[in-house]
């Protein structure tokens, strides 16, 4: 069964060097080098 991580980032959350393996981070995006997805990150635009 796949949990929220493994299907937005296509991989689940094993250990961190993996994860950190996996991931890209850009700026405020972070991409994953499994399944070519990015998502903005940090705080919520508007949220101070």
């Amino acid at each position: 069964m796949s949990d929220w991580f493994e299907k937005l980032l296509g991989f689940g959350e094993r250990t961190p060097d993996e994860v950190r393996a996996k991931l890209q981070l850009d700026g405020t995006r972070v991409h994953s080098k499994n399944n070519n997805e990015s998502y903005e990150c940090g705080p919520e635009k508007g949220s101070d």
